[in-house]
């Protein structure tokens, strides 16, 4: 049992970092003076909001757990350099396809998550992976919409 809630907690902490650098990078882009995401703002910070919760949700879980070792460091919220080394916020349709890229890595993340052992012998905890991931590929799904021809600008 002591590996598997190592291994739990392993699963957990890279389910905090993902969602912690996910509010990060949305909330960049809400704080940012551009009229280019005006219609996206809202969108961007219900996502953000959900990821600060599922994040929360998750550090709970991690909480009832013995504790881990420190070799694994909780994300910080560090995504918005990244960001901003990365895509202009001038091109929208840049943005919008690095946050699209952002939504496929959580729902990869998600997925190895719920394939893990350690995960399936939790079955409150897989229901709640389960759920957070199926609102996420909502969100997934409406990034690929805004990426659409008609609603880039």
């Amino acid at each position: 049992m002591k590996t598997s809630s190592a291994e739990l907690g392993k699963v957990l902490t890279e389910l905090i970092t993902a969602n912690v650098d996910r509010a990060s990078a949305y909330r960049y882009v809400t704080e940012s003076s551009s009229n280019l995401y005006s219609d996206l703002t809202g969108i961007f910070h219900r996502m953000s909001e959900k990821s600060i919760q599922f994040a929360d949700d998750l550090r709970k879980e991690l909480q009832q757990l013995p504790p881990i070792p420190n070799d694994a460091a909780i994300g910080n919220g560090n995504s918005s350099t990244a960001l901003k080394n990365g895509f202009d916020l001038n091109d929208r349709g840049g943005v919008l396809a690095g946050y699209e890229k952002r939504e496929e890595n959580i729902q990869r993340v998600y997925g190895r998550a719920l394939d893990n052992a350690s995960v399936n012998s939790a079955p409150l905890l897989r229901e709640l992976l389960a759920a957070q991931k199926m609102s996420l590929k909502i969100a997934y799904e409406t990034i690929r919409k805004y990426r659409q021809p008609e609603y880039v600008r």
